[in-house]
């Protein structure tokens, strides 16, 4: 028999010879420790689950700022943005207005009532894309209560946001398609009255593909000098997502002087009989800026319809997959907890006191 089973057995014999202080101690200690747990104010968790799903539409200006805003702050996860905005100072300010929780957690400052609510508050991601949000509070109807209506600021926060986007995007499309409109009733103008003076001309089919191309460099640069706007307003010239939309911009602007260059207008207005090659480029020419001009309003207009169903039918959709339910059992104190950590310390306690008093006794015998 070694030496560690020989100090086990004569543990177990000493904590036997004394078994009568054990067990009146321990029923002591469980009397006071359940009498503490009653005592306790007890705390009821409420939670809910939820996955944000977003519109294909609106879904932050095509996830531009998203995913701008993401890559400036070193966030890998959409989540994450939900989970700030859920932390925010101004979410937790409208929670402690309409639940008056100054009063309810006896406060006199929103900053005390703010650091008493996000420590009730435990908001995590999970897999699958699921946020959960879990509420403790000495009322269990009032967990209930402020779980759910997180999701429903997230909800308005969201909408919020997407609403001043549109608004800021239709704006800008209204500028657009004014300017567009003004240049295509000119260019569809000055193409009438070439036509009634001169007479219609053919149009290669070169000449058309050349049209078509200035037409989508042109839609395109529109599109990019609007999405440019919105994301200039959200985000620093340092921003990835900016310089890589400034990037593109510039080569489409690049792309376009370049074809502008490689077929230039003609000098001379005059037509005449030695000049109709030059009177073929200048129908060419009042044709193209006519279709030009018409496809690029015709392309802003559906843009901007877009837009106004975006606006008619705006929602970042939350998609609750469980609803804050009012707790019928307290979370806090765990009674059986309480017990079994007291009844061990108390052991181990006496143990300890009872061996130094045995000590005692040897050393001055």
């Amino acid at each position: 028999m070694n030496d560690d089973s020989k100090d086990l057995i004569w543990l177990v014999r000493f904590v036997w010879s004394h078994r009568r202080i054990y067990a009146t101690v321990m029923v002591c200690s469980a009397v006071i420790l359940l009498a503490v747990s009653f005592l306790i104010p007890k705390r009821y968790s409420a939670s809910t689950h939820f996955i944000v799903k977003s519109d294909n539409s609106v879904n932050f200006e095509n996830q531009a700022m998203m995913n701008g805003g993401l890559a400036a702050v070193g966030l890998k996860n959409p989540n994450d943005v939900y989970l700030g905005i859920l932390r925010s100072r101004h979410v937790a300010n409208r929670l402690i207005d309409k639940f008056a929780l100054m009063s309810k957690f006896n406060v006199k400052t929103r900053d005390a009532a703010r650091k008493q609510l996000n420590n009730a508050v435990n908001i995590v991601y999970l897999d699958g894309n699921i946020i959960e949000i879990e509420v403790e509070n000495t009322s269990p109807t009032l967990s209930a209560q402020i779980a759910d209506e997180y999701v429903i600021q997230l909800q308005d926060t969201l909408t919020d946001m997407s609403h001043q986007a549109i608004l800021y995007k239709t704006k800008l499309l209204d500028e657009e398609i004014g300017r567009a409109w003004l240049a295509f009733r000119e260019a569809e103008h000055s193409f009438v009255k070439f036509q009634q003076r001169n007479g219609l001309l053919p149009i290669e089919s070169q000449v058309v593909a050349l049209s078509n191309t200035m037409t989508t460099l042109q839609t395109q640069i529109a599109q990019k000098k609007i999405e440019l706007s919105v994301v200039s307003r959200q985000t620093t010239p340092d921003n990835p997502e900016r310089q890589k939309l400034e990037y593109e911009l510039s080569g489409l602007q690049s792309e376009l002087t370049q074809l502008i260059q490689s077929n230039p207008k003609p000098s001379k207005p005059i037509i005449s009989l030695d000049s109709v090659p030059q009177a073929t480029a200048m129908s060419v020419d009042k044709s193209r800026d006519y279709q030009l001009l018409n496809q690029i309003y015709g392309s802003l207009s559906r843009q901007y319809e877009l837009v106004k169903i975006d606006r008619d039918n705006l929602n970042r959709s939350i998609q609750v997959i469980d609803y804050a339910e009012i707790p019928e059992k307290a979370s806090f104190p765990k009674k059986s907890m309480i017990l079994g950590i007291g009844l061990l310390l108390s052991f181990v306690a006496l143990t300890g006191i009872l061996l130094l008093n045995q000590y005692n006794r040897v050393s001055k015998s």
